[in-house]
């Protein structure tokens, strides 16, 4: 859970929202915020150095207090004995 300006904010649900407009692998997860407490943002794993747009991501179906306020990169996901993604170890 991310805690946004008071208000509780699901990842897995915001990515479940977008995974039909976002052809590459993301996840969301949160950054510390001195006015917010948390952020939301979005990880892109990049296996190359090119940079992926911001701008061009339709948020629009996300709620105003779901939307990623910033973007992170990761040459990989970090992955748990289970092959799936370490959460833990991409929050700051």
């Amino acid at each position: 859970v991310i805690n946004s300006g008071g208000v509780k904010v699901y990842p897995e649900m915001i990515e479940r929202k977008l995974l039909p407009f976002i052809s590459i692998p993301f996840i969301i997860s949160k950054k510390r915020d001195e006015i917010l407490g948390e952020k939301v943002i979005i990880i892109i794993e990049q296996k190359n150095k090119t940079k992926v747009d911001f701008s061009l991501f339709d948020f629009s179906v996300l709620a105003k207090y779901e939307r990623p306020r910033d973007i992170s990169y990761v040459l990989e996901f970090p992955l748990n004995k289970h092959g799936k993604i370490n959460r833990a170890l991409l929050n700051d």
